[in-house]
């Protein structure tokens, strides 16, 4: 699983947000083909924005990323792997965290004191 994380332009200072997400880093790629437009100005609220994306689409409030578009190594397109992967990762930390530590039997203790 991939998701997709641009600059809102309405925002008061750049940051990551996502966007979309996809099976793979081609589809959101794809997207962004799809709504790229000429470069037109909206004012909105007293304000002037240089828009890339088409007007009322899904990526229309958002800046395009700089440099190379297709390269997967730029932090807009966030590899978050799939639900299987997570699930390993999880069992792993499980297994790591809790399992490492002595059951009880291990102890050499009595399971049941008698008082």
């Amino acid at each position: 699983m991939f998701i997709l994380q641009l600059n809102d332009m309405r925002q008061p200072m750049e940051q990551l947000s996502p966007v979309a997400r996809a099976d793979t880093a081609e589809e959101l790629f794809a997207l962004m083909d799809r709504e790229k437009c000429d470069q037109y100005d909206d004012q909105n609220g007293g304000k002037v924005y240089r828009k890339l994306f088409k007007r009322d689409g899904p990526l229309e409030w958002f800046n395009p990323p700089k440099g190379e578009v297709h390269d997967k190594d730029q932090p807009y397109i966030m590899r978050v792997g799939t639900l299987d992967e997570w699930v390993e990762m999880v069992r792993k930390d499980y297994e790591a965290q809790v399992m490492s530590i002595p059951h009880v039997d291990k102890l050499g203790l009595p399971a049941v004191i008698q008082l």
